[in-house]
């Protein structure tokens, strides 16, 4: 299944219009519930740091400060998936924005947020329904956050706020290590990721990565082929 299939132009109920980055098939989810198999649970040293998105078979996205450490490092035999039907899958590669890292998110800045996502190779391939990625167009509306344990989804207002169109603003709130979580706007039977948990905002509510062509480049560079949105 490839990544990112061609463009095609999608309306979703609250979200408008946009660009739709779906595999060869696309995958139909009946809620929430059901989409949560494809979020799983990013182990470091055996214990649960945050959250991962399936992408293919071999491929998920995650927040880059799940995979980075404070010291510039990326300690790829500590961390492993673990996924919904019970098994596991090593974390073998990934790629992050050149030049990324982070001290504290206390002290994150906008540069820092806007370039905080992270795409994993895993192994063996995971053989679930991964979710579809779509590049929304509108600024605001309502989005299920999923969290992959089972049982954590919750419908959530978004917004674009100060005029950034790679980072998306929640009116919900999440505890430490579910960073990573997708954003996803369930259309009938579509469940189509529109951002990624990222950080807790100042203000309240959370920081959401959007889809958009920061996370194309890092898919670019990681398989070879132009998948840009």
């Amino acid at each position: 299944m490839l990544l990112y299939g061609a463009a095609a132009v999608w309306a979703l109920p609250g979200v408008g219009t946009g660009q739709a980055y779906a595999g060869t098939d696309t995958v139909l989810f009946a809620g929430p519930k059901e989409a949560a198999a494809a979020v799983g649970l990013l182990l470091r040293d055996g214990g649960v740091h945050c959250r991962v998105t399936l992408l293919d078979a071999t491929h998920a996205m995650t927040a880059g400060h799940c995979v980075r450490d404070p010291g510039g490092n990326s300690p790829l035999e500590n961390l492993s998936i673990g996924w919904s039907d019970g098994h596991h899958t090593r974390v073998t590669d990934v790629a992050l924005v050149p030049g990324f890292r982070y001290d504290s998110y206390l002290r994150a800045t906008h540069d820092v947020l806007v370039e905080d996502v992270a795409v994993v190779r895993i192994a063996p391939p995971v053989d679930m329904p991964p979710l579809n990625l779509f590049r929304a167009e509108g600024r605001s509306g309502k989005a299920w956050v999923i969290d992959g344990d089972g049982e954590g989804w919750e419908e959530c207002p978004f917004e674009e706020r100060g005029g950034d169109p790679a980072l998306l603003w929640l009116g919900c709130t999440r505890d430490p290590g579910q960073s990573g979580s997708p954003v996803v706007v369930m259309s009938g039977d579509r469940a189509d990721v529109i951002g990624m948990v990222i950080a807790r905002a100042p203000q309240g509510g959370l920081f959401a990565h959007r889809v958009g062509p920061t996370l194309g480049r890092l898919l670019w560079n990681k398989t070879g082929e132009d998948k840009r949105p």
